[in-house]
């Protein structure tokens, strides 16, 4: 039978970075977004009328916000899902089949 090494305390290290880089992810894309949608109420740039240019970006690039944070999500499930990995992995390297 083969022999197979694994040190699962590194696996679990590396998932719990994923979900610290999710969050961060998480905050910045919600940080961006803010900004973007106060583009006409802090002067950046402003249409002349309700259906100016201005407006239409904004409401274009929201569209977008959802996607943009389930990828977050996505990251801290994953993270998430390799620490319960390496936490099976111990249980199962701590009892003899």
């Amino acid at each position: 039978m083969a022999k197979l090494d694994i040190d699962a305390d590194k696996i679990k290290v590396v998932g719990e970075d994923l979900k610290i880089i999710a969050n961060d992810y998480n905050k910045l894309i919600t940080d961006l977004y803010n900004k973007i949608s106060q583009i006409e109420q802090s002067g950046i740039w402003a249409s002349e009328s309700g259906s100016g240019s201005a407006k239409k970006f904004v409401s274009n690039v929201m569209k977008d916000q959802p996607s943009a944070l389930a990828l977050g999500s996505d990251m801290k499930n994953l993270g998430n899902k390799i620490i319960s990995y390496a936490n099976n992995i111990n249980v199962i390297s701590d009892s003899k089949l």
